[in-house]
């Protein structure tokens, strides 16, 4: 069993350093291009509703926080007999 392990960590060390192997900058772009091409870009109502999901739910977070934040901080006043 230990010899069987050590030949599979040996054959995935392998395969991981060939990964590695440098390939010359203009294959390295060429390959970008190709995967670049198979991306489906959203179109742009599509990151505009995307875009504005974002900043409403920011925007929301950032009130239940302010909210949360506010309770318990009062309420720790309030238990604690702190401040003003």
């Amino acid at each position: 069993l230990p010899l069987l392990r050590r030949a599979l960590i040996n054959k995935l060390i392998q395969s991981f350093n060939e990964s590695l192997i440098m390939i010359s900058p203009s294959q390295f772009f060429k390959q970008v291009k190709q995967e670049v091409s198979k991306v489906t870009w959203p179109t742009r109502k599509e990151a505009g509703v995307g875009t504005i999901t974002v900043v409403i739910l920011c925007a929301l977070a950032s009130i239940f926080v302010f909210a949360a934040d506010s309770f318990f901080g009062f309420a720790i006043k309030t238990i604690l007999g702190f401040g003003g």
